[in-house]
């Protein structure tokens, strides 16, 4: 009977340590990341287009679509890193009825006659991690330089109003080290009109990605494609 009962009480006994164990394992700890964030596709491939969402003044998500071209990565004249090369295009043409166009000429000119035409489009370099931009400086060693270019240019109209928007691409060049594996690229659009104080501080990389207008909204899932640069090509 002693026996049994030291049995039963070192059981119980590593039970619970096992259990403890388990709360406070740093395993358990779900924290947030590219990987567990909602609204995200891992299909950003080169020659692939895909289509996304981005909000336009007046009307509200259009579709829209994104491909990558031109993709290179080749070893860089600097020790111990590569240069990423790449270009993504993005298709904005749409469909709109006149009330549609009128609708998104006339938000444009009263609340933002500054601002270039909507919808509008993104590409980020992000740490899968952290969900930080590296276009900003970074402790990972990573630069970013891009160049974007006005593509074809459609004009709406209807009785009295009308409304322009042209495609855009954009050239992509990323100088990393090679020890540094947790680089990710994204393209998609916005789930608002306006820029917020987290958009510019996510350019800025102090704050993750899932905190900006570039992530799914409460109200709507906002698609944006992405791919971890091991898995492009």
């Amino acid at each position: 009977m002693k026996t049994m009962k030291s049995h039963k009480k070192l059981f119980f006994t590593a039970h619970l340590f096992l259990m403890i164990l388990f709360c406070f394992s740093p395993l358990t700890v779900h924290a947030k990341n590219l990987g567990n964030s909602k609204g995200i596709t891992w299909d950003l491939r080169p020659g692939k287009t895909l289509t996304y969402k981005s909000y336009l003044g007046g009307v509200g998500l259009v579709k829209q679509k994104v491909s990558m071209t031109n993709y290179s990565d080749q070893a860089s004249s600097r020790s111990g890193y590569r240069i990423l090369k790449f270009r993504l295009n993005y298709n904005r043409k749409m469909s709109l009825t006149a009330s549609q166009v009128a609708n998104a000429s006339t938000y444009y000119y009263v609340y933002h006659p500054d601002m270039t035409e909507g919808p509008r489009c993104f590409f980020a370099i992000v740490d899968y991690d952290t969900g930080k931009s590296l276009q900003a400086s970074n402790k990972f060693g990573v630069t970013v330089s891009r160049k974007w270019y006005k593509g074809t240019t459609y004009t709406y109209r209807t009785s009295g109003y009308s409304y322009e928007l042209s495609n855009t691409y954009v050239d992509v060049v990323v100088n990393y080290p090679v020890s540094y594996q947790r680089m990710c690229i994204g393209a998609g659009g916005w789930s608002s009109a306006t820029k917020t104080t987290a958009d510019e501080n996510f350019w800025n990389g102090k704050i993750a990605y899932w905190k900006t207008n570039l992530y799914q909204s409460k109200k709507t899932k906002l698609l944006a494609h992405f791919t971890g640069y091991r898995y492009v090509g």
